[in-house]
C-alpha cells in the first residue's frame, strides 16, 4: 500500500508547503496537495479558500487575507509568506511542488502526487470551477508529469469527470466523506457510472471494508482513503494496517 502524506508532511511541518512537501518525500512518502486557483489563471496549492488561518507574519496584508483567493492575483500574494517561525515561504505555486516530484522521481524513483482539485463544498454535488480544471491540467502537461506520477482527486463528481475528459490517462479519485459502508457503496456506484478510476474514502475500518473493496476491484476501480487534518486520530499505524488488510491501494 502507498503512503501519502496529507498535505505534505503535515503532522511534523506546515501543511501546504514546498518544505512539507520536501519532507514527505524525503521520508519516502508520497503527498497531497490541495489546489485553488487565482483570478489571473495561476494555481496554487492552498487547503481553504482564503489564506487567513495559514499565512504568517503577514500582518501588513491587512484585510486580504480575508478574501476569497479566487478573487486575486498572484502579484497581489506577494506579501503573504506561509510556514513557521522557523521558516517561512511564499504561497507555493502547483507547479513548483511537482518540480520537487520531479526530482525527487529522478533521486529515489517511484514518488507519487494527489493533486485534489477543491471544491465549493465536501459533497460530490458541490459547484466547481472548470477553469481550475483546465488549468491545473495545464500545469501538469507543461511540467511533463506522468500518470504514474500524479493522481487527481476532487469532491465534486463534476470536478472528476472534467479532469477525466482532460487527461483520460491520468487516474481520477471521487473523493467523499461517509458514515456507513453503505453510503461508500453509494459514492463507489457513483464513480464507476461517471467512468472515474476508483474512490477515496476517509480512513474507517469499519466503511472500508474487504467486500467495499472487492466490489470496486472486480470492475478495475482503486480505493484510497484520507486521513484528517493532522493531528488526526486516523492517521495511525492501527489503521493504516486495518486499510491494507482490506486491500485499499493508498493512504
Amino acid at each position: 500500500m502507498r503512503l501519502i502524506g496529507h498535505r505534505g508532511a503535515s503532522h511534523t511541518l506546515p501543511e501546504n508547503t514546498v518544505r512539507s512537501v520536501r519532507g514527505a518525500l524525503q521520508a519516502g512518502l508520497g503527498f497531497e496537495v490541495d489546489l485553488q486557483l487565482l483570478v489571473d489563471g495561476t494555481v496554487i496549492v492552498l487547503h481553504d479558500d482564503t489564506l487567513e488561518r495559514t499565512a504568517i507574519d503577514s500582518a501588513h496584508c491587512g484585510p486580504l487575507l480575508c478574501r476569497p483567493v479566487g478573487g486575486l492575483a498572484l502579484a497581489e500574494l506577494q506579501c503573504v509568506r506561509v510556514g513557521d517561525e522557523s521558516h517561512s515561504e511564499p504561497v507555493p505555486l502547483f507547479a513548483q511542488v511537482l518540480e520537487e516530484l520531479k526530482l525527487a522521481s529522478v533521486l529515489h524513483g517511484s514518488v507519487h502526487c494527489f493533486a485534489e482539485l477543491k471544491s465549493e463544498q465536501s459533497h460530490h454535488d458541490s459547484p466547481f470551477d472548470a477553469q481550475l480544471a483546465e488549468a491545473a491540467a495545464a500545469v501538469v502537461g507543461s511540467a511533463g508529469v506522468t500518470p504514474d506520477q500524479l493522481t487527481w482527486i476532487s469532491f465534486s463528481l463534476a470536478g472528476c469527470i472534467g479532469m477525466k475528459r482532460r487527461m483520460p490517462g491520468h487516474r481520477v479519485l471521487l473523493v467523499a466523506h461517509v458514515a456507513s459502508e453503505a453510503e461508500a457503496l453509494e459514492i463507489a456506484s457513483l464513480a464507476a457510472s461517471a467512468g472515474l478510476d476508483g474512490i477515496d474514502l476517509n480512513a474507517d475500518a469499519a466503511i472500508v471494508t474487504s467486500g467495499l473493496v472487492a466490489w470496486l476491484h472486480a470492475r478495475d476501480m482503486l480505493v484510497a482513503v484520507w486521513v484528517w487534518r493532522a493531528p488526526a486520530s486516523n492517521d495511525v499505524p492501527s489503521v493504516w494496517s486495518a486499510m491494507e488488510a482490506a486491500g485499499g491501494e493508498a493512504v
